[in-house]
């Protein structure tokens, strides 16, 4: 901000932001089944009048597309004080700075009247991947849906599976499993 043609200050900003996006989060990203998949359901949510809750680690593009179906009230939630600043450079540089609010705090700390001004009508939980069971994502989303979702209110998605296929002994796992 002192010197907007600092270059050394914006590669090093750059570098933090490539960084704070993960290989993960592009990934998922760019899964386009899986953003269709979240787009149709929150397009199918919001009728518009609804406080949006999102949480986990990402960019914010699910927020941005609840700002964009009519959403009255959108925060994005990150644990990751770099994220969020991704995140919110990411936001504005869309124009969605007056419509999408970011908070830095764990899901499980937010408090209701404090960091969002009640229970939220929609809950996008974003940090569904390969593993549902890393990092804590079940205890999280059952703590949100108990303490943040307004009593009819929806979560997406709103349900998981976890599969698992058990192999034998197997030559081409034995080679991928040396080290």
């Amino acid at each position: 901000n002192i010197n907007p043609n600092y270059i050394e200050a914006k590669a090093g900003l750059s570098q933090a932001y490539g960084e704070a996006v993960t290989n993960k989060n592009l990934l998922m990203i760019n899964n386009e089944g899986r953003s269709q998949s979240y787009c149709n359901a929150i397009k199918l949510a919001i009728t518009g009048n609804e406080l949006v809750l999102e949480i986990g680690e990402s960019t914010g593009l699910l927020s941005m597309v609840a700002a964009d179906e009519g959403a009255k009230d959108v925060i994005k939630c990150t644990s990751s004080e770099t994220l969020s600043v991704a995140a919110n450079a990411i936001i504005n540089h869309n124009k969605y700075g007056n419509k999408v609010k970011i908070i830095t705090n764990k899901p499980t700390k937010i408090l209701t009247g404090e960091e969002i001004p009640k229970k939220a009508d929609l809950i996008i939980s974003d940090f569904l991947s390969v593993d549902f069971t890393e990092r804590g994502v079940l205890s999280t989303i059952l703590d949100a849906n108990q303490r943040l979702l307004s009593e009819n209110g929806k979560i997406i998605p709103e349900s998981a599976e976890i599969k698992v296929a058990l192999l034998g002994e197997n030559p081409e796992v034995n080679d991928m499993l040396k080290v």
